[in-house]
C-alpha cells in the first residue's frame, strides 16, 4: 500500500511539474515608478511628544527630547518623500502555462530612525528589493475549465471587502503603510470557469512559524460568482476560514483563534453610468485572547452599501458614496464569554 501511495504521489508530481518546463513563447517586461510627498501634523493625535519627528520603526517618545535634541527635534509635524519602484516580468509558455514575477523597492527618501538613545542611525533596508509576486498559472490542467495558480499572488474577490487588502511592509521602510504595493499571499488557487459561473477555491499559508502545525496561520476560501447577461450585474457568495495559532501562542494540541466568515455580494448598473450594490457578511468561530484563557465565541456582522456615478467624458470623473457597518466588540474584558455582537 505504501509503495502504491508513493507511485501515485510521484505521478501527480510529474503531471504538475512537466508543464513548468515548457518552452517560452514570449516575455513581457513592465514596471512603474511612483513618487509621493507627505506632510502630516499631529498624526498620532497626541500633543507635545514630538511624534512627528520619529521616522520609520522608531519608538514614539513619551515627552519632549532633552538637551540638544530639544532644539533640533521639537516639531509636531513630519514632511518627507517616498518612492515605490516596481519591475514585473511575465512569460507565456507552451501548454497554457504562464509565470509572473514582480519585484518592488519602496522607501522613504534617505530616512533615518530614532533609536532608544534618541540618536539617528541609517535605515538598514532602504534599498532592498522585495519579492511581491512569484507564481505559475496553468490553464486547462487535468480538466478543461480548471486553472491552477501556485505561488505568491494577489487575492482580490469582489470589492475586497473580506479578502483583498493585505498591506505589508516587510522591512519597515515606509511610514505610510497604507500606500504599500505589496498585498500578496502565498497560496494555491483553483479556478473553475463555467461561464457565467466561476468557482474559486484557495488555500494560503499566512504564517509558517517554526515549521510545525502548532504555530501556523492558514487561510481557506471558497467563492462562487455569477455574472448576469444584463445590467452588468454580478452576484457572489463566499466562505472564508482563518485558523490562527500564531498570533497568540498556545500549548501543543490547543486550538487557536478560528474565524469563519460567510457572506454575499450583489451589484448592478441600472444605467451605464451608475453602479449600485450591497455586501453583507457574518463572522463566527472562536477567539483566543491569551494562551492561558479559554477561547470565546466569536460573533460579528458587517455590511457594505455603495453607489457610484460616472460622467461620460474623456477624463472619466466619478463620484461615489459608501456606508460600512462593522458590529465590533463593546466588552473587551477577559471574563466576557463572547467576542463580537
Amino acid at each position: 500500500m505504501n509503495k502504491m501511495k508513493a507511485i501515485l504521489v510521484l505521478a501527480l508530481t510529474v503531471l504538475v511539474a512537466a508543464p513548468a518546463f515548457a518552452e517560452t513563447q514570449n516575455v513581457k517586461v513592465s514596471g512603474s515608478l511612483d513618487a509621493y510627498a507627505f506632510y502630516r501634523d499631529n498624526y498620532d493625535l497626541t500633543k507635545n511628544n514630538d511624534a512627528g519627528s520619529v521616522q520609520i520603526g522608531g519608538t514614539v517618545p513619551g515627552a519632549l527630547h532633552a538637551g540638544a535634541d530639544l532644539t533640533n527635534q521639537q516639531s509636531e509635524a513630519d514632511s518627507y518623500f517616498m518612492s515605490i519602484t516596481q519591475v514585473q516580468i511575465a512569460a507565456n509558455l507552451t501548454d497554457n502555462v504562464s509565470t509572473v514575477i514582480n519585484l518592488v523597492n519602496q522607501r522613504d527618501w534617505n530616512a533615518n530612525e530614532f533609536n532608544a538613545a534618541a540618536t539617528t542611525s541609517a535605515a538598514p533596508h532602504e534599498f532592498d528589493v522585495l519579492l511581491d509576486l512569484a507564481y505559475v498559472q496553468m490553464k486547462e490542467i487535468f480538466y478543461s475549465p480548471l486553472t491552477l495558480t501556485i505561488g505568491r499572488q494577489d487575492l482580490v474577490f469582489g470589492r475586497g471587502f473580506i479578502i483583498g487588502w493585505n498591506p505589508q511592509d516587510p522591512n519597515s521602510n515606509i511610514q505610510a503603510d497604507e500606500f504599500t504595493q505589496i498585498q500578496s499571499f502565498d497560496a494555491i488557487r483553483a479556478t473553475l470557469d463555467f461561464n457565467p459561473w466561476t468557482l474559486d477555491f484557495v488555500y494560503s499559508k499566512v504564517r509558517e512559524g517554526s515549521l510545525n502545525p502548532e504555530d501556523d496561520r492558514d487561510l481557506y476560501l471558497a467563492n462562487v460568482n455569477y455574472k448576469f447577461a444584463e445590467y452588468n450585474a454580478v452576484a457572489e457568495a463566499y466562505y472564508f476560514g482563518d485558523v490562527d495559532r500564531n498570533t497568540v501562542a498556545t500549548a501543543a494540541g490547543v486550538k487557536g483563534s478560528e474565524t469563519d466568515t460567510v457572506g454575499a455580494r450583489v451589484q448592478f448598473d441600472p444605467i451605464s453610468q451608475i453602479t449600485l450594490g450591497a455586501e453583507a457578511a457574518y463572522q463566527f468561530g472562536d477567539y483566543v485572547a491569551t494562551g492561558t484563557v479559554s477561547d470565546k465565541d466569536r460573533r460579528a456582522w458587517a455590511l457594505d452599501l455603495f453607489g457610484e456615478y460616472r460622467w461620460d467624458t474623456n477624463w472619466k470623473p466619478m463620484v461615489g458614496v459608501e456606508y460600512v457597518y462593522l458590529s465590533g466588540e463593546e466588552d473587551l474584558s477577559l471574563g466576557n464569554d463572547s467576542y463580537g455582537a
